[in-house]
């Protein structure tokens, strides 16, 4: 009973613990580092990072950043990328929804000029 306690307390720490790497950092080529405060450390596989962890491809190097939410940012040689708590593909999907609701408000802006102008007095100019 003490092992199965321990082995589900184990268990409950890891899953709590990964709570807060939102990414990987994979399909490394060449020299990739990464710097998650303490200085760049070069990569020599697979790692998983946290956000504001940046990640540095040397020319000739890169790395694909693939976040929890199965987004992918590609680091490009001699590029440098910050992770964040969310992939870039979230990023892009809100400012497309407010470029969206940006142009709504803009259509029905000018709709309401429109009709405020055409219903301006009806009577004709005296001659």
């Amino acid at each position: 009973m003490i092992k199965f306690a321990g082995a589900v307390l184990a268990a409950a720490t890891l899953s709590l613990g990964s709570a807060a790497w939102s990414a990987s950092v994979v399909d490394i080529e060449g020299r990739v580092l990464a710097n998650s405060g303490a200085g760049f450390k070069r990569l020599s596989g697979p790692v998983a990072v946290r956000p504001g962890t940046r990640v540095m491809a040397n020319p000739g190097g890169s790395a694909t950043i693939i976040y929890d939410n199965g987004c992918r940012e590609q680091v490009m040689p001699g590029g440098v990328v910050t992770v964040r708590s969310e992939g870039p593909c979230s990023l892009a999907a809100a400012e497309t929804g407010s470029v969206y609701a940006l142009g709504a408000v803009a259509i029905g802006a000018g709709a309401a000029v429109a009709i405020g102008l055409s219903k301006s007095n009806d009577k004709p100019a005296s001659p």
